[in-house]
């Protein structure tokens, strides 16, 4: 009779986990056909479940994948890969290949919300892998679409167009000519940014030939992109297509009021220009680098030239802000095409500031007339002027080109100190059996190395190597000794040079701080010692450095003689 009992309560669980998971189901199921139509209702289905209720690993996946997916197509940036670890860390496994693309991609999508594009690209890499395999060509379109967002937010503007070609073959593979027509219209977007007028030119004539199907917002894309084509001269011609782009209004289309503006500024008609900009502002435009430098033109043409070059001014710092989280993917793969294309950049603005500069003088020169100032004291003192900002220029170019310097070397000395290290660890064995207090230096000494060369790599410093480099040089005295026990592990030789010359402990500490790359000055600051040049003094009579050297050159080409 016991027995009975137990089996049929069990029987009756069995019934209620199998009646809970087909209601779960059955959710799912709902929020997936809303998904592509409505997706803020399949959205709100899933807000109605509770996750940490699923048990199910492959329920709780679905439940994942289509939340992610039913935020990106509600235009909710998420930063936070919490939800879309679950989808990948469960389809890697056991998923279709469409289920494997659309985790990864919907993945690197939140790393790129999050701007970290080198996590993003390694997600849609991935993503990538199962294309061959998954016959739903709109997902594959829209994985090499974000591709193509993700080359243009990082200025390669070819790879960029070539991932928005391959995204609108798929979409028309898939019948989807909406986004087909956004695809073309990007590529002629990217070319015209990237100054390819021509080849821009020839997309604008293929998207002509969709035109009966071009929905208005699409329409208003391509005006943008003609617009800013149409030279100045012919005023007619803008005229009449800034007209074209305005009617869309009345069939609900998205207007380009920065390019509304830029064509009034070519028209000469500033007032207008600036109606139209503060219209892009009041319909939630983004203030970017391209608004503030509209900006700035309006109130160059009218005269306002305090205004102007303060919105200049703007417009570079965030255009700088931006190349340089660029740079952090891959700095060395990014570095030369940013060099060329701020020197293109700094052209433009030095023809700009030029021109502020001459309106300037002119102003200058009447102020100083109704002073009865001389016309050529004024000329000299503004070419004087000139002259020491164009030298204060290139002294901080030349300093930062040393700073550039600098960290490459040392880079390359952390990575060389890394693989000794990571040598004395493996060499570490019954034979040759390091003291467990030494390897444990060692072996803490490389992990601050791991974290900062994994730091180097990535798009945003990583706190946590700021965190044990704190750890590690808070004693100072323990940091100390653990710099010439390292040393002595990885330098042998040169530390047995340094004791051989009666060099005590803290002054053979004090040459571990010059050869990793401090100068006097870091050290004595980083010791608090106010009597450290009476050290660095001893160092030098013991080791008969030469007054004219440098005691921290001496000590590292003394370093590399015991490599």
């Amino acid at each position: 009779m016991r027995l009975l009992s137990i089996l049929f309560i069990i029987f009756l669980c069995s019934c209620n986990s199998r009646t809970k998971n087909e209601g779960l189901i059955s959710v799912l199921d709902r929020a997936e056909a809303c998904l592509e139509q409505f997706p803020d209702s399949s959205l709100h289905v899933l807000n109605l479940l509770n996750a940490e209720s699923i048990t199910s690993d492959e329920y709780l996946a679905r439940y994942a994948l289509l939340k992610s997916i039913a935020l990106d197509k509600n235009y909710i940036d998420v930063a936070d890969d919490s939800l879309t670890s679950i989808a990948v860390s469960y389809y890697a496994k056991y998923g279709t290949a469409e289920e494997k693309l659309k985790s990864f991609l919907y993945n690197g999508n939140v790393f790129a919300n999050a701007k970290d594009y080198d996590k993003a690209m390694s997600s849609y890499l991935q993503a990538e892998q199962y294309v061959n395999k998954c016959k739903d060509f709109i997902i594959v379109g829209r994985l090499y679409s974000v591709k193509s967002i993700l080359y243009n937010n990082i200025f390669d503007y070819q790879a960029s167009i070539a991932q928005a070609r391959l995204a609108s073959e798929y979409f028309l593979k898939g019948g989807d000519t909406t986004r087909f027509l956004n695809n073309l219209n990007n590529i002629a977007v990217i070319m015209n940014n990237s100054s390819l007028f021509d080849l821009a030119d020839e997309y604008l004539r293929k998207v002509e030939q969709y035109w009966h199907k071009l929905t208005p917002t699409q329409k208003g894309v391509y005006y943008s992109v003609k617009l800013a084509q149409i030279p100045m001269e012919d005023k007619d011609a803008l005229a009449a297509t800034i007209e074209k782009t305005l009617s869309l209004q009345q069939s609900g289309g998205n207007i380009n009021w920065l390019a509304i503006s830029e064509a009034y500024l070519k028209i000469g008609d500033c007032s207008s220009s600036l109606q139209a900009i503060n219209h892009h502002k009041l319909t939630g435009g983004i203030t970017d680098a391209t608004y503030y430098l509209i900006l700035s033109k309006i109130y160059s043409q009218t005269g306002e030239y305090g205004k102007a070059y303060n919105f200049l001014v703007q417009s570079d710092n965030l255009l700088q802000s931006r190349y340089y989280r660029s740079t952090q993917t891959d700095a060395k793969y990014l570095e030369e095409r940013y060099a060329s294309q701020m020197s293109a950049l700094k052209h433009k603005y030095l023809i700009a500031i030029l021109i502020l500069g001459i309106l300037a003088v002119v102003l200058l020169l009447f102020l100083f007339y109704r002073h009865h100032k001389t016309v050529s004291l004024i000329q000299s003192l503004k070419l004087r002027a000139v002259e020491e900002e164009s030298k204060l220029r290139e002294k901080e170019l030349e300093r930062l080109a040393l700073e550039k310097e600098n960290y490459e070397i040392k880079c390359i000395e952390v990575l060389r100190e890394q693989e000794k290290l990571k040598q004395i660890i493996e060499a570490n064995n019954e034979k040759s059996r390091l003291h467990p207090h030494m390897l444990s230096i060692v072996k803490q000494r490389l992990a601050v190395l791991d974290k900062f060369i994994v730091a180097n790599i990535s798009s945003t410093f990583s706190n946590d190597a700021f965190n044990q480099l704190n750890e590690l040089m808070l004693n100072r005295e323990q940091f100390l000794d653990s710099t010439i026990k390292s040393f002595s592990l990885s330098h042998p030789n040169f530390i047995e040079h340094l004791v051989g010359k009666e060099l005590t402990e803290r002054e053979i500490a004090c040459c571990c701080l010059y050869c990793m790359g401090l100068n006097g000055s870091e050290i004595s600051n980083y010791l608090q010692m106010k009597s450290f040049y009476n050290i660095s003094g001893v160092i030098r009579k013991k080791l008969c450095i030469d007054r004219s050297m440098n005691i921290d050159t001496y000590l590292r080409k003394l370093l590399a003689q015991y490599e």
